[in-house]
């Protein structure tokens, strides 16, 4: 009997415990369950994807949550928790840093606190490509556009995703385009340009050549 009251008691303060973290948003989509869409298809939610995956948050105090079921609202930048029953939960204080893992492609991680730059704030997030003296920052944008195709009475609401690209050296911000190229040079790293020649057939993606261009840069300085 001791010992059934001591795992419901345990089991409770688990309880509380995680409620006190997060304060359930005004969204609630309960015994709903989440359309499972990839990020490049298109869809009608502010998400970056319409599936939750596992990952953990970090805050300002040093404290953290893992093994959350998160999702990355971009229009509010903010992540959120999806609890078992659906409910779709904001955090109390907004975290310094979150991360995922999709399987089979990696561990992506978001950041804020860079210097405001264009149209993005101090406590916008920013996803990490690399870490080093340089850092290879990406900040991805959702909008939407709405058209009636021909032959059809239908409006079709089509999702349109907007990357933007920047080095960050620990002072300043530098927008960048997404040209490898123009990276290289940009900088000013002269065997940079010798490794672009030599490796820009070798990667799947531009972005992956960035990040590897960017790497390179940091091990020679």
């Amino acid at each position: 009997m001791k010992k059934q009251l001591f795992i419901c008691i345990k089991l409770l303060l688990a309880s509380l415990s995680l409620n006190a973290q997060f304060l359930a948003a005004t969204e609630v989509v309960s015994g709903v369950p989440l359309t499972s869409k990839s990020s490049g298809q298109t869809d009608n939610t502010p998400y970056l994807h319409n599936e939750t995956f596992n990952g953990s948050v970090k805050f300002a105090n040093q404290k953290s949550s893992e093994n959350l079921a998160l999702l990355y609202d971009l229009n509010a930048d903010v992540p959120l928790a999806v609890d078992k029953q659906g409910r779709f939960l904001k955090f109390n204080e907004l975290p310094i840093e979150f991360s995922y893992s999709i399987p089979g492609k990696g561990t992506y991680t978001y950041k804020r606190d860079f210097p405001a730059i264009d149209k993005f704030a101090e406590r916008d997030f920013y996803e990490v490509l690399i870490v080093g003296k340089i850092q290879l920052l990406k900040k991805t944008r959702k909008s939407f556009t709405e058209s009636i195709p021909y032959g059809s009475a239908t409006l079709v609401k089509k999702a349109v995703y907007a990357d933007f690209y920047y080095l960050f050296d620990g002072k300043t911000m530098t927008r960048i385009k997404k040209d490898t190229k123009s990276l290289a040079e940009k900088l000013k790293e002269p065997n940079l340009s010798h490794y672009y020649k030599e490796n820009k057939n070798k990667f799947a993606t531009e972005e992956d050549l960035m990040i590897a261009i960017v790497e390179e840069h940091n091990k020679m300085n």
